[in-house]
Formats: structure tokens, C-alpha cells, sequence
């Protein structure tokens, strides 16, 4: 997804966990318990791949094209022998 999608499917994600839980909350029996649980727990798990997705691409978009050390420091995070 790209842009405003990952942004609208985030949202839809979280409701629909919402909604999960409400129908775990007014649960007649154990399996819309668990099934409600479940949508909640894939929902947020869901949401969580989408930042480590984004957080990532951040980085690859980094060490990509990384920005010129300053004068008299090292771009090789500190590995240098003295």
C-alpha cells in the first residue's frame, strides 16, 4: 500500500479489533469469546507488521543514500581503531 491506503487500513484495522472486543465483551459462549479475542489479537498484530514494515523501509531508504559525516567524524559507526 502506498500513501493514504496504509493510513486508511490502519484505521480500519484498529476498528475492526475494537469490534472485536466488544463482541468478546457480549459473548453468550466460549467460542465467540475466543473468536472475538482472536480478531483483536490478529488486528493488533496486523498493525504492529505495518510499523515494522514502515520502519524499516525508513531504514533501508537511509543506509540508501546516508547523509556526508561531519568533518572529523567516521561514517562507520564507530568501528574505528585510534
Amino acid at each position: 500500500m502506498i500513501g493514504t491506503g496504509k493510513w486508511i487500513a490502519g484505521g480500519l484495522l484498529g476498528l475492526l479489533g475494537i469490534l472485536g472486543l466488544f463482541m468478546s465483551a457480549n459473548a453468550a459462549d466460549a467460542q465467540f469469546y475466543y473468536l472475538g479475542i482472536g480478531v483483536f489479537v490478529t488486528c493488533v498484530g496486523a498493525i504492529m507488521l505495518m510499523v515494522h514494515t514502515s520502519f524499516n523501509a525508513v531504514e533501508r531508504a537511509v543506509h540508501a543514500h546516508p547523509m556526508a559525516a561531519p568533518s572529523g567524524e567516521s561514517s562507520t559507526d564507530g568501528d574505528t581503531a585510534l
